[in-house]
Formats: C-alpha cells, sequence, structure tokens
C-alpha cells in the first residue's frame, strides 16, 4: 500500500560542529556578531556590513576593515573579523571574557563601579578611552556601575544598532550535468546503474573543500502529492537545501525506491552517492 506525502530525511554527522572552549566565549559573541551584521548571509563581512561593529567606523572603519582583510578579499570571514575586533572593539574584549568577569577584574578598589581609569585597563580607544568611558555613563555621575557596563559591552550586538535589509527567500539550485563543485547541485549515476533510472542529486556545500569533512543530509522526495504541490522528483527537492542554507551540509537527494529495480537498489543509490 503506497503512502503520499511521506517525507524521510536522514542526517549523517560525519564530523561534530566546533564548539566554545569552556571560559572563552569568542565563539558565541563571533555567532552573534554575524547574526546582527551579515546582511546577505554568506558567512562573511563586506567593508559596509562590517562598519556597524566598529566604535570608529566613522573615520577609522576602512582603515580597521582593511588591516583585518588579511587574504586581501574585500571581505572579513569569521577568523578575520575575532582578530579584527580583539585589537580595536572595547566591546568585544569585554564579551569574550565574560561582562561580570571583566567588571570585577579591572575595578581595583572593589567598589562596585568604573572610574575612568579603571575603564582604561580594557579599553582598545587609546586616547579616547575616558570620551568613551563618559558616554557610556548613563546616569552621569563619572562612574560606571555593573549594569551600564553590560549596557555599553552589548550595545554593538544589539538588532537595532544594524539596519537590516529584508532577507530574500532561499533560491534551491538547479540540478544540472555539470561536475560536483562547492555550491553546485549536479546529477550523478552510479556506474552499475548507467542507462538506468536510478541517479541522485550531490550538492557540496559552499565552502567545500575537497580536505574537509561535513555532516550530510540525505532527503528522500517521497510520492507525488499534487495538493501539497509535491511531485516527488528529485529535481523539486527542497527541504535539504532549506534546513542547511547551503552552508555546513552536503546535501544528498536519491531517486526514490519506486525508480529502483530493487529494494537494494536504492540502498546502494544512497551508499554510492555518500561515498
Amino acid at each position: 500500500m503506497t503512502k503520499t506525502s511521506t517525507l524521510l530525511l536522514i542526517s549523517f554527522v560525519l564530523t561534530p560542529l566546533l564548539a566554545a572552549r569552556a571560559g572563552d566565549h569568542t565563539a558565541s559573541v563571533i555567532q552573534r556578531a554575524m547574526q546582527i551584521a551579515d546582511q546577505d548571509n554568506d558567512g562573511k563581512l563586506s567593508l559596509e556590513e562590517f562598519k556597524p561593529l566598529d566604535v570608529q567606523a566613522r573615520h577609522h572603519g576602512e582603515e580597521h576593515f582593511e588591516q583585518g582583510d588579511l587574504n586581501h578579499d574585500g571581505f572579513l570571514d569569521t577568523k578575520e573579523l575575532a582578530t579584527t575586533l580583539a585589537k580595536k572593539q572595547t566591546w568585544y574584549v569585554i564579551l569574550v571574557e565574560g561582562v561580570e568577569t571583566c567588571f570585577q577584574r579591572i575595578d581595583s578598589n572593589k567598589d562596585g563601579k568604573l572610574e575612568a581609569t579603571e575603564y582604561r585597563k580594557v579599553s582598545r580607544m587609546g586616547g579616547h578611552a575616558e570620551h568613551h568611558h563618559g558616554s557610556a555613563d548613563l546616569n552621569k555621575d563619572g562612574f560606571l556601575d555593573l549594569q551600564e557596563f553590560t549596557t555599553h559591552a552589548n550595545a554593538k550586538l544589539e538588532p537595532a544598532t544594524v539596519k537590516r535589509k529584508k532577507k530574500k527567500d532561499l533560491v534551491t539550485p538547479v540540478m544540472t550535468e555539470d561536475k560536483p563543485a562547492a555550491g553546485k547541485r549536479v546529477r550523478q549515476t552510479s556506474p552499475e546503474y548507467q542507462g538506468t533510472e536510478v541517479y541522485h542529486s550531490l550538492y557540496l556545500t559552499v565552502d567545500w573543500q575537497p580536505s574537509g569533512n561535513y555532516p550530510v543530509i540525505v532527503e528522500y522526495t517521497g510520492n507525488k502529492f499534487p495538493p501539497g504541490k509535491g511531485s516527488g522528483e528529485v529535481k523539486d527537492a527542497n527541504l535539504g537545501y532549506g534546513m542547511s542554507g547551503g552552508r555546513q551540509f552536503i546535501w544528498i537527494t536519491p531517486k526514490g525506491p519506486s525508480y529502483c529495480p530493487r529494494e537494494t537498489d536504492y540502498r546502494v543509490n544512497i551508499k554510492r552517492a555518500v561515498d
């Protein structure tokens, strides 16, 4: 008996994803920064995307960006961004260390508030440190309490800081007969099934490298289901791409069991695609 509107998704995780080390908030802070600033979701920042993160963007934003762009490709990837922010941005240094931990460390006299001289210990603003201390002093009492310090540290990562463009809908790549390559979705047939209808589609993540290891999403399109606009065709599969956004995962869609001579052919078809 045939089931309709069937969708089976199998996820094989080949390698663990990056995890932040205990006591080091770098990964989580960079993730927050990218979520705020990376308007086109391409995993890197252009100069215009970077500027809202730079406290001195008006006068030194371009200079900071160029100094951070170590491979001179016109963008900052996550590693370049982390290095650049660590050198130039006080708010980043505070968040990476941890707001309360940092506050307690630089509060020399342990009075629960920071003078400008104490703030300089963490500031990356050089001669402008006192000015930035004054800007963060919301009640103008000459000190920063923990709440003011916290607000100061998180200001650049507030969603309102960046005027965001409307995100474009994901567009699933068209399946082609090209050779596999990063960011492409291609049709492949295993050698033993040449001349048959058995095939699969293969999508390599946009950051794919031959020496890399990546999680794999295997999507089975299920049966044709007109009410749900499901054609059952490999070329019309979308879920795997939608889940991954085309990044960090390899996505494979085999032609389903109903098209394979035997059920074992379907399993072999998946295995061949993964291999």
